[in-house]
């Protein structure tokens, strides 16, 4: 198939392609097509999910390594999936998590959301006030969270990596 550009991600031994009509793909070392030239931006995948742009939605959602739609496109933004979650926005909601299901773990309520380094997740509301929050897991799937503290230092954590 004739592709007019072609990025090699080394760490995960595949091609993200764009065919002449500017729709990527991804294909393996072997050339096999993993997901077909059907989307509008897929972006480098995390634990086997693509995040992918759909042409006709204009929205991301999330393809597996099989090339299977898994979560709906529905999202305005959408982060790689870490420790069996990723970040994802609506303009119109806000930011939350969601599991390889689709799941949401965290409302998107969320002005910001971010990954800490000891896997809890610092979510700020729409108020300022911070809520550190840890991903609970039942038969290795995050279902849920527990909050472990609220605070007001969201910013200082930004700023001084503590």
């Amino acid at each position: 198939k004739p592709y007019v550009d072609i990025k090699f991600w080394a760490q995960e031994k595949l091609f993200l392609v764009t065919n002449l009509s500017t729709q990527q793909g991804v294909v393996d070392s072997l050339g096999k097509e993993i997901i077909p030239c059907k989307f509008d931006h897929i972006k480098r995948p995390g634990e086997g999910f693509f995040a992918v742009k759909s042409l006709e939605e204009r929205k991301y959602g999330y393809v597996n390594d099989q090339g299977e739609l898994q979560v709906a496109c529905k999202y305005n933004v959408a982060d790689a999936f870490e420790n069996g979650v990723a970040i994802v926005r609506k303009y119109n909601r806000g930011m939350g998590l969601i599991n390889k299901y689709g799941a949401e773990i965290i409302p998107l309520k969320f002005s910001r959301v971010k990954v800490l380094a000891d896997g809890q997740i610092a979510a700020k509301d729409k108020l300022d006030k911070v809520h550190y929050l840890k991903v609970v897991y039942h038969n290795g799937i995050a279902r849920d969270v527990n909050c472990v503290s609220d605070q007001d230092a969201y910013f200082d954590y930004l700023r001084n990596g503590k």
